[in-house]
């Protein structure tokens, strides 16, 4: 970890991924695979906290579509770097500024002149509660027009 933040690499740690399966477990999961995502989640966390603690630049990634993984519950993960330490604020970075420079982009990520921009508005503070992102927005601008 130290190694990674000394080099600005970033850290993509997907952890909705594994929550899907051992917590609580899907329907259908073997007990094996259960047990095992289970212990692997246990060393995800410890990863990811050590991460944190080293100032490794942690980006938002996943791995949609694997299984309890669906597409649009992306703020789920966000949720769960809360749990794990990070800050509210940090965990949106995440999503948002970290994730465009661990990509290379640096027309987007921040609203800023002469950036590009999405923007969804919740109702809220999502600094003191990131878990309201999982709730459905009051509005979604793309490309400039409201769109939702």
């Amino acid at each position: 970890a130290r190694i990674m933040a000394a080099r600005g690499i970033h850290l993509v740690p997907t952890l909705k991924a594994l929550a899907g399966i051992a917590t609580p477990p899907g329907p259908g999961i073997p007990e094996d695979i259960i047990a095992k995502a289970r212990g692997r989640r246990d060393d995800r966390d410890t990863t990811f906290r050590l991460a944190l603690a080293e100032g490794v630049p942690i980006a938002m990634g996943t791995d949609a579509a694997t299984p309890f993984n669906v597409h649009g519950r992306n703020a789920e993960e966000l949720t769960i770097m809360v749990e794990l330490g990070m800050t509210a604020l940090a965990a949106i970075a995440a999503a948002t500024s970290v994730a465009a420079r661990a990509t290379g982009r640096d027309d987007v990520g921040v609203i800023a002149a002469g950036r590009l921009a999405d923007l969804v508005v919740w109702q809220g503070d999502p600094g003191r509660d990131v878990g309201l992102l999982q709730r459905p927005p009051l509005a979604v601008f793309f490309g400039g027009a409201r769109v939702a």
